[in-house]
């Protein structure tokens, strides 16, 4: 992908070579300053506007921290937060998290779930809270576990933690992503 800076050069650039037909210079520079900022906001914002499809949410990281879930339709998403997407399945009550863990890249989660009512967003925020403070306990307990032992582990804490939420684990799988 290309970096917002490189564009907004390439852009600012252009825009001086077409400004120059302009009387004098300083006019020129102003005018090429001035849309090459109207450029760099239009592709951020442009670049900030996400579309979720229904069975889809994205969990916002604001700074790293946890900021909420967003979703689905159209989700607008500042600079500074970062997205992550969880798939949702409802018929069957599963929630596919991807697994953010030193060694576990491209693999995800499957959460088998059974809940005493619909699964909003609130109560996704609830367990995909839950999910990744299982998934940081294990981690610390284990970091160099196999995967047979790393699901069994995380099942556990995960158990223990999602009985909050008022939904139960019924079955914990890792797939590859």
């Amino acid at each position: 992908m290309v970096p917002f800076g490189l564009i907004a050069l390439l852009g600012a650039i252009i825009l001086v070579f077409l400004a120059i037909g302009a009387s004098s210079i300083a006019i020129a520079l102003k005018t090429a300053v001035l849309l090459g900022l109207i450029f760099l906001s239009m592709v951020i914002v442009i670049m900030s506007v996400k579309v979720v499809p229904k069975n889809r949410r994205l969990l916002i990281l604001r700074l790293g921290k946890f900021a909420g879930i967003r979703g689905p339709g159209i989700v607008i998403v500042d600079i500074i937060e970062a997205t992550i997407p969880i798939d949702l399945i409802p018929d069957e009550n599963k929630v596919i998290i991807p697994i953010i863990a030193p060694g576990y890249k491209e693999r995800r989660a499957v959460l088998t779930l059974r809940c005493y009512r619909p699964i909003d967003n609130r109560m996704l925020g609830w367990i995909v809270n839950a999910f990744f403070d299982a998934l940081g306990r294990t981690i610390v307990r284990a970091p160099t576990q196999q995967l047979e032992e790393f699901e069994e582990t995380l099942m556990k804490f995960t158990l223990s933690s999602i009985q909050r939420t008022g939904c139960r684990l019924l079955d914990l799988k890792i797939v590859p992503g």
